[in-house]
């Protein structure tokens, strides 16, 4: 078990924090050797530093480093342990409702690394993916979610979820982590990937809606998603593709251009 101030054997852990606390040591040595661009970026902002054992680390490499924990207890901790660090800031708090905006305000390139809890990773997620100063992302995640979103191009298993976060960024996966390696040991596996936004493309809000509607009933045909069928129809036609293809089999290419070409064509009716 890595060594850490925190007890962790007089704590409870919270199952609806999604609380798995990392303690194997070699795991926690390859984050610190896959991790070594911190110092590229302006802040760092680490989601759930839990009892600090990346804490340290993000401290003594990073600019500035923002801590979110929610835990009330672990909160306490933190702030005793690292209270002296001047490039530390700690809040006490659920990520989902921080206001980036406002906590990057005098930062332009943000990296952010976590260990997600399992329940709000899509969540988290999009939320990075939404705030334009955050660049990059370095997460511990279910191994099942983190396959979805590396294996893109051979999983035919895609999702929303899978397509937007592809469609604005490239993903790279490290290494996976046993759940023997975690306190308490959670019932799946996980991996360490990186998400990075690509240079040229934003989070496009109406894509992603998009993307929403046509796989809300995955095992239905495209055609029979979308409001407008006959739209969506002749696009099919004319790209030569099959009508009764199902949205998870087309990649986030065609699904942007067909999104494109639905807007155009839902403009030009609507002049």
């Amino acid at each position: 078990m890595q060594k850490t101030d925190f007890d962790l054997s007089s704590f409870t852990p919270s199952k609806n924090k999604g609380q798995n606390f990392l303690i194997d040591h070699k795991t926690i040595n390859d984050i610190y050797q896959t991790i070594s661009d911190v110092d590229q970026y302006d802040a760092v902002l680490e989601i759930g530093p839990g009892t600090g054992v990346l804490t340290n680390f993000l401290i003594a490499k990073g600019k500035h480093l923002f801590c979110v924990e929610l835990d009330k207890k672990l909160f306490s901790f933190l702030q005793k342990k690292f209270i002296k660090k001047k490039n530390f800031h700690l809040i006490n708090g659920d990520i989902l409702k921080i206001n980036f905006d406002q906590l990057f305000s005098n930062f332009q390139q943000i990296l952010v690394v976590a260990n997600i809890p399992y329940n709000i990773t899509s969540p988290i997620i999009i939320k990075c993916l939404k705030n334009k100063k955050i660049m990059k992302m370095y997460f511990m995640m279910q191994f099942e979610v983190a396959a979805k979103i590396y294996n893109y191009q051979i999983n035919h298993n895609r999702n929303a979820f899978s397509n937007i976060v592809n469609y604005c960024c490239r993903i790279e996966k490290f290494f996976d982590v046993d759940r023997n390696c975690f306190f308490p040991q959670p019932q799946v596996n996980s991996s360490f990937i990186s998400i990075t936004k690509k240079n040229d493309i934003e989070y496009d809000f109406n894509f992603h809606k998009f993307l929403n509607v046509i796989f809300r009933f995955k095992r239905k045909k495209i055609i029979n998603n979308y409001p407008l069928k006959n739209q969506i129809q002749n696009w099919l036609i004319n790209h030569k593709i099959n009508l009764n293809i199902r949205a998870e089999q087309l990649d986030y290419r065609a699904l942007f251009k067909l999104y494109e070409d639905l807007t155009t064509e839902k403009n030009k009716n609507s002049d």
